[in-house]
């Protein structure tokens, strides 16, 4: 029988229990209270590893707690900032399946949703929000989910301040979605609009449909189309080239059936957004020898590519390559490439163990295609590869000449070298620089040669010299030698030394640039010493120059460089005119030019103070100051009748480009003498505004005055330009000519308008009216002159009264 210890022990363990039950049963009760529910949730968020700064939230929970929740408006934030809202995000589960090394879910909904991630120095702002985690020494095991549904979902991924991608309309329908290593995921239906990163968003619909294996990626069907375009296929990637027989699953088939031009435009801004592109692209896998394909057609243009690959790690190198351009225009590819026409083969067979002991050929052949104004008439380039050293040769017709080299190079060493030399002969456009720099009007051909040996091709890690040789190819001397410049680079530092030999004279200096971060370049000691610019001209005076000059900068980009630069010249005597040291300035900071001139000139001063910002869009410039200070004119322009000193003023400013074309101007002379005739004032102010020039002008002098108005179109196809109004008073042709024994006061009133630039196809028409006037002490006048000229033919009529006879003609 029972003791009454033990009876009343067990009562009390029997209390306990139902207690203890009566506790769960009421505290499960209480979870199933929306309320509850929320405020527990939000407890057990509170333990999420989130690291400083971001916060976790939820507005709403409900569901049982034994099969399932529902939560409302999850909010991910960082500071004031919201990262990712979810509407509504639905899971179920068995709690027995909560533990241990492998979880799962049955399912799980995320019904509405948006994200907005930001990337920064540290990465993508919303793959911050979790704490890494120190421990590695829990056990492992995969997370997964049976059923995953994604609806409704927009996504910001903000790459740059600039640059956004997005996608909206996101679903997703799959099966077991496991979170291990590796992932995998059944997908029956993936689909949203996507617009890559660019101005106005251009939006892509995407659908696919496939799987994630342990093997493979698939996805088969896909597809992507916009209003313009549509690329359909499939794409079957295996997940590792290791092993040949899951290597084997490549299998990728696409068809853009069109690919606008347009929609990659907004990708890719550097293409031309007309016309479309129609390709077919292909690659497949025997073991790990990986075959692509590649056909296109872009108007009557066409591309052939076909190559083959090992992959995996320590395969084989192996690559072939065959590909064939035929009629293609390399500006429909690219805004900044020029018009032309394309034709050419590329081969390469290159096979070994490793690439810097490969053995085969390459070889790149161009036949019968043009680039801009250059025909590119016949291009050889051929490589022997023997244990990674290729045995180079080129030639070809290109430029208007030819072009040859020859040497070796091993491409693939962990530090490549090369050694090289070759030429090129009487290219477009070098004889008229063969002749400056000769200094002579002789028939040259600029021949130019060179040659390299070096290790390395980044400019801080290469180690190379050479020399650069030009000379001047005459029939009847032979080649002349006209300078050369030996190069050498080491450690990041670019030496040059060239010594060019210019009519009769020498140009030379010394060149350096240290590839940095940013680059800086020199140019020290640059020296003109008796430079012949008679012969420059053509002339058997002589007037040989000398000067000094320097440069240095820093940066290449416009808006970045920094850049000064000085120009010292000698006295210049040529003939009867002179120029004395003569000093400009230059300097660019920030896209802003300025330039700075200043010099003794004829007898008198030069000044120009002028600023620009040349690489602008629309270019703008300021000329601030140009002036000649007494300045014998007449002299220096070869008019000796007309010397006398000369001064007047100049200013400007104008906005130059393709879409806005304006300029204003005035010009002030200030009391000059050209020979016998004494300038008492001047004036000019022109505007141009797109092709219409305006212009008024006055000019007074001892010997009368001249007034004009008038327009014109200097810049049209047919140049025109008239003057509606123009006016002498008290002309003195005796004066203005240097005859004593002619005095005039002649008074005209007139307009004028001339269209063509070639005598042949010009029209102009000329209408003086004379008012009342003298010659010595005859009157003369009123009248009227019309003349008239017609494609080479001239006419008009005279109607002229004097003091004693009236005359028409």
């Amino acid at each position: 029988m029972p003791s009454p210890l033990l009876h009343r022990l067990t009562r009390v363990l029997a209390i306990a229990a139902i207690s203890a039950l009566t506790l769960v049963v009421a505290i499960v009760a209480l979870l199933q209270v929306p309320a509850v529910a929320t405020w527990a949730t939000g407890r057990l968020l509170s333990l999420v590893p989130l690291n400083p700064g971001y916060a976790l939230q939820v507005g709403r929970v409900s569901g049982n707690w034994l099969t399932g929740l529902q939560l409302e408006q999850v909010r991910l934030r960082r500071g004031s900032r919201e990262l990712a809202l979810v509407e509504r995000l639905r899971v179920s589960y068995d709690p027995r399946q909560l533990r241990g090394p492998d979880r799962r879910l049955r399912e799980l909904v995320v019904d509405g949703a948006r994200v907005v991630a930001r990337r920064g120095p540290q990465g993508w702002d919303i793959a911050n929000a979790l704490e890494a985690s120190g421990d590695t020494t829990a056990a492992g095991g995969d997370f997964v989910i049976d059923r995953l549904t994604v609806r409704r979902v927009e996504i910001e991924a903000h790459l740059a301040p600039d640059s956004t991608a997005r996608a909206r309309g996101l679903f997703l329908d799959g099966r077991g979605l496991v979170l291990g290593d590796p992932i995998l995921l059944a997908l029956d239906t993936l689909g949203a609009s996507v617009a890559p990163p660019g101005g106005s968003p251009l939006w892509f619909d995407l659908a696919a449909a496939g799987a994630v294996t342990a093997e493979e990626i698939r996805l088969d069907p896909f597809r992507i189309k916009s209003h313009r375009s549509d690329i359909a296929g499939r794409v079957v990637f295996p997940r590792s080239f290791d092993d040949p027989r899951v290597a084997d699953r490549l299998d990728v088939s696409l068809e853009a059936l069109p690919l606008a031009l347009a929609d990659l435009a907004s990708v890719y801004p550097g293409v031309p957004p007309d016309g479309e592109l129609r390709l077919e692209a292909a690659a497949s896998a025997e073991g790990r020898l990986v075959t692509a394909r590649l056909a296109a057609r872009l108007d009557p243009g066409t591309i052939e590519l076909q190559g083959s690959t090992v992959m995996g790690r320590g395969a084989p190198a192996v690559y072939r390559l065959h590909g064939e351009v035929r009629d293609l225009d390399p500006s429909r590819l690219h805004r900044s490439a020029p018009i032309g026409v394309v034709n050419g083969e590329v081969d390469a067979d290159l096979r070994g163990e490793t690439l810097p002991v490969a053995d085969g050929h390459a070889s790149l052949q161009l036949r019968g295609s043009r680039v801009g104004e250059t025909d590119l008439r016949d291009i050889d380039l051929r490589a022997e590869v023997n244990r990674g050293r290729a045995d180079l040769a080129l030639k070809g017709q290109i430029f208007g000449g030819s072009v040859r080299a020859d040497g070796w190079a091993r491409p693939f060493d962990s530090v490549p070298s090369y050694r090289l030399a070759g030429g090129a002969l009487g290219l477009d456009g070098t004889a008229a620089a063969a002749r400056v720099l000769a200094g002579d009007a002789a028939d040259s051909t600029l021949d130019v040669r060179f040659r390299v040996a070096g290790d390395g091709v980044a400019p801080r890690e290469a180690d190379l010299e050479g020399r650069v040789e030009l000379a001047a190819v005459r029939p009847d001397q032979g080649r002349v030698p006209l300078g050369d410049a030996a190069v050498n680079l080491t450690a990041g530092r670019l030496e040059i030394r060239p010594t060019l030999l210019m009519a009769g004279g020498r140009i030379g200096g010394l060149v350096t640039a240290r590839f940095e971060d940013t680059i800086s370049y020199e140019v020290r000691r640059g020296t003109i010493e008796r430079v012949d610019l008679g012969r420059l001209m053509g002339d058997t005076v002589a007037a040989p120059l000398s000067g000094r000059f320097t440069l240095r900068g820093r940066g290449v980009a416009p808006e970045s460089a920094s850049i000064t630069a000085r120009l010292e010249l000698d006295e210049l005597r040529y003939a009867a005119r002179r120029i004395e040291q003569v000093i400009a300035r230059a300097r660019v900071e920030g896209g802003r030019a300025v330039l700075e001139l200043r010099g003794a000139f004829q007898g008198g001063r030069l000044s120009v103070d002028a600023s620009a910002r040349p690489f602008d869009s629309v270019s703008t410039f300021v000329v601030r100051r140009a002036t000649l200070d007494s300045v014998d004119l007449g002299t220096m322009l070869g008019q000796p009748d007309f010397a006398g000193p000369v001064t007047l003023g100049a200013t400007a400013s104008g906005r130059w480009g393709e879409s806005a074309k304006s300029v204003k101007a005035r010009l002030t002379v200030a009391p000059s003498r050209l020979g016998p005739i004494e300038v008492a004032t001047g004036s000019m102010d022109a505007e141009l505004t797109g092709e219409r020039l305006t212009y008024v002008a006055a000019l007074r002098t001892n010997g009368g005055s001249l007034a004009l108005e008038g327009e014109g179109r200097p810049m049209a196809e047919v140049p025109s330009y008239v003057v509606r109004q123009g006016r002498t008073d008290s002309l003195d042709l005796g004066t203005l000519l240097g005859h004593d024994s002619l005095s005039t006061d002649l008074g005209t009133r007139f307009t004028a308008s001339l269209t063509g630039a070639g005598i042949d196809s010009m029209l102009t028409r000329l209408d003086v009216e004379l008012l009342p006037s003298r010659v010595n002490q005859a009157k003369l006048g009123p009248g009227r002159l019309t003349l008239g000229l017609d494609h080479g033919a001239l006419s008009g009529t005279l109607r002229l009264r004097g003091d004693d006879a009236v005359m028409t003609s």
